[in-house]
């Protein structure tokens, strides 16, 4: 009685190592990849952390209602929030300038790391960062 129960849901945001943003509602994780920061990610991967809390089993082709449900919070958070953003959204600002920093794709780095992938017999990995640029692979969703 009188006590907080907390909020609906949960937005996080990263974009160290890849630009990912992710809603936690009811016993649902929704992860949207924007930069995959040269991982194999798809753009979405929902999770039901009661019964897979170590988030192996990926349900976004199975529960694509739930993804709806996850999209129209994150769709909402942004509504709330970017108009208190005096200065925009820094994790855009992370996407627009190329992704994370070890995964750039406008860096010497980004370059230097496909030549040493093509040299090691890695030469797919390197064909696959080039045509996704850091981009998720899509999931089927879209």
């Amino acid at each position: 009685q009188g006590l907080d129960k907390g909020r609906d849901y949960l937005v996080i945001s990263q974009g160290a190592w890849s630009c990912q943003r992710s809603v936690r509602w009811d016993d649902w994780l929704l992860i949207r990849t924007y930069h995959t920061g040269m991982k194999h990610f798809p753009e979405y991967m929902l999770f039901d952390v009661a019964n897979d809390p170590h988030e192996t089993t990926n349900l976004a082709s199975q529960r694509p209602e739930v993804v709806a449900q996850g999209l129209l919070r994150l769709d909402q958070w942004m509504g709330e929030q970017m108009p208190r953003a005096l200065r925009g959204d820094p994790f855009w600002g992370v996407i627009q300038e190329g992704g994370p920093l070890h995964a750039n794709i406008y860096s010497d780095d980004w370059k230097h790391y496909l030549v040493r992938l093509r040299e090691t017999g890695r030469g797919h990995h390197a064909d696959m960062l080039e045509k996704f640029g850091g981009k998720p692979f899509t999931s089927g969703l879209e």
